[in-house]
This record gives structure tokens, sequence and C-alpha cells, in this order.
């Protein structure tokens, strides 16, 4: 990240949405070179010049992603943000998918039963700070208050969508774009490189795009039809997106899915009995934008 391409980012309006995975004992376990070495120091030094240079630019277009997985100590990742309030500002926090990755495998039963109880403790604190009306930090919020925010701002009666994707979570490919190091086109910054739809010399490729569209319908849809979590699903391409066909992984991903979401439907309606306030769980999506961002 040089002073030039931030100038070039700026000038062009493009917002810039980077990796911090928290302090750097967090940071460098998950975020290496490719010699191994971590890069905590490189990704905070480039932040801070951004901020120091193009102060406004940083405070509207600037954000981060926090990714966990079973071995992070999520208390130390809350602590250094809470630290950081004003300096560093949260935009997204998800768990690394287990999805097509034996990732997970290096993790004891005992280090994740650890993480869980870690993970319910910060949600209980969280609830707790809710209830009592406290502002609560970026990171919390973000981890915890997006399940409820997605069923409280589900779409109601009618909804307009493609007839080419009726259900499920997934976009018209083409409608957002990611390039890869090698100038191929991706539906997301997300997805595995074995369903391209374009290049940066030719552009989008219709017929790729196609193909994409109806091997998704033809593997995923026959489930979907009757599934009572259509308007919350979050299943798009890149969640089933295997070694040139979309599929389930693990095979039950949709009970794992459709059993989530009736736990927060219930943790939700519990909390309003408390007298949670809705606007407490939307403030997260008040802090999302929707510009284009360079990752």
């Amino acid at each position: 990240m040089t002073e030039n391409i931030v100038d070039f980012l700026v000038n062009n309006g493009i917002a810039l949405t980077v990796t911090l995975n928290g302090p750097q004992s967090e940071h460098d376990r998950l975020r290496v070179f490719p010699d191994g070495s971590g890069t905590f120091h490189v990704v905070l030094k480039n932040l801070l010049m951004v901020r120091e240079k193009y102060p406004k630019y940083y405070m509207e277009k600037c954000n981060l992603i926090v990714d966990y997985d079973w071995g992070t100590d999520l208390g130390a990742v809350a602590g250094f943000f809470e630290e950081q309030t004003g300096i560093l500002k949260v935009g997204r926090v998800g768990m690394i998918s287990p999805s097509f990755t034996k990732w997970y495998e290096q993790y004891s039963s005992d280090k994740k039963r650890a993480f869980v109880v870690l993970l319910e403790d910060l949600k209980d604190a969280y609830i707790a700070d809710i209830l009592k009306g406290k502002n609560v930090s970026e990171f919390l919020a973000h981890l915890f208050a997006e399940d409820y925010e997605n069923i409280i701002d589900r779409p109601y009666g009618n909804v307009v969508r493609s007839s080419l994707l009726p259900y499920t979570g997934a976009c018209v490919p083409g409608e957002k774009i990611a390039v890869d190091p090698t100038g191929g086109l991706h539906c997301c910054e997300k997805m595995n490189y074995y369903f391209p739809i374009g290049n940066i010399a030719l552009g989008l490729d219709l017929e790729r795009i196609i193909g994409v569209v109806e091997t998704y319908r033809r593997e995923l849809y026959p489930a979907c039809v009757d599934c009572s979590i259509t308007r919350l699903c979050m299943i798009c391409y890149a969640v089933v997106a295997g070694a040139g066909k979309f599929e389930k992984s693990p095979q039950d991903l949709c009970h794992v899915l459709r059993s989530g979401i009736e736990e927060k439907f219930a943790e939700l309606w519990s909390l309003f009995e408390a007298n949670a306030k809705e606007s407490a769980f939307l403030r997260v999506a008040s802090k999302r934008h929707s510009d284009f961002c360079v990752q």
C-alpha cells in the first residue's frame, strides 16, 4: 500500500477494506507473508499512513475486516479494538469458513469447547450491555448484532427477486466483480477460481455467467423450494463453490443454517421481551456502505 496507490484510491472515490485480525499475536497467526513472517506491523503502518494523509477519506471510506477461528482469543481481539476506538474502524467480523477445507482439523475438541465458552461469555456481556442501554463496541456489535439485524431487517410481503435466482442469497454474477492477481474476473472476492466470469482483457463473459447460474440452479435449487428460511438464507456461490461444481460442505449445511436462524429468532424475541430496543441491533447497518472495495 504505497502512497501513490492511496492517492489513486482517494482521487477515484474507491473505498478501502483491509483485513486486520486484532493484536499482533492474533493477526500474525493467520496473516503472513510467503516466508511465514507476520504482516501486522506493515498493515498497521500503512493504515496509519492513510489516516494521517487523508483523515476524511479514512473515516468515510476505510473499514476493517476481522477474521477469527477456533484458535482466536476473542477477548484479546475485543480488548484491542476497544483500545483503538476512533483509530481503527471495524466494518465486518466473520469466522473463517469451514467449507472445503481441513483447516479446523488442527484444533482438538478441548480447544473448540474452550473457544465456545469464551464466545458465550462475550455474548452474555454484550447482551447485558444491550439490556442496560449501554453503547457496545463496534467489534462486539459486528460479532453478535448482525445475526439479529438480518432477522429484523428481513424482506416482507411480495419480495421482487430475479426469476433466475428466486431463492438463497446469490446475486446475478457480474453485479459485483472481483479481480484476481492474474486478471481473471469472479463473482466476488470470496469465490475460488473454478467459476470465472471473464477477464480484464475481454470483460465479462456472458456465456460463462449463464453457465454459473444454470449450474447453481441445477445443483442447489431442488432442496430450496420448500425451505422455511429462503428470505434469510445466506448461501451463495462462494459458500458452495467446490472444485468445478456447487455442493454443500458439510452435507448438512442447510440443516445447520435453519437451526441457527431458529435459535437467533428465539434469542431476539427473548431480548425484546426483556425490553431490548430494536435500534440497538440496527446500528450495525448504519455503519455499512455500498461503495466498491479494494481488499
